[in-house]
């Protein structure tokens, strides 16, 4: 066993992701998931789409989705941009399982632009991210509801 950092060499964000099963007793609770991903390589721009349905018997449905966007910049700058959509009520979601199962209807948003410059081998670094205060990402905590 050993410590983990927060934060890596670069300091990006380290986090540790814990997947489980959960055997249901009928189609009343699920969990579908979708990726897609598009690489204009011509236009140097790759558009993605992302979406989690959660169906739970005694809560109803949870739903997370997204629009990623990619696009490349001159001498290799890189302008990210993401939307996400969270809506319907998902148990646990406060400090003891099953504590809040309120509804988490929200919208979040990301811009981050990294824009190397042709002298004194400068970088324009930028991001902006925004989150109601009904939005809600179960599956990493990188933005607080309601945060700007």
């Amino acid at each position: 066993m050993r410590y983990i950092s927060t934060f890596d060499y670069a300091l990006n964000l380290t986090q540790i992701v814990v997947t489980y099963e959960h055997r249901a007793r009928g189609l009343g609770a699920a969990v579908y998931t979708a990726r897609a991903r598009k690489n204009f390589k011509h236009l140097g721009l790759k558009l993605g789409l992302s979406s989690v349905l959660q169906n739970q018997v005694d809560s109803g449905s949870f739903f997370l989705g997204g629009v990623d966007i990619e696009k490349t910049l001159p001498h290799g700058g890189l302008l990210q941009m993401a939307w996400a959509r969270s809506q319907g009520a998902i148990m646990g979601t406060g400090n003891v399982l099953g504590a809040d199962n309120s509804r988490h209807d929200g919208d979040a948003y990301q811009l981050a632009l990294s824009q190397p410059l042709p002298f004194l081998g400068a970088t324009v670094k930028a991001r902006y991210m925004s989150a109601s205060e009904g939005f809600f990402n179960p599956f990493g905590a990188t933005i607080t509801p309601g945060s700007r």
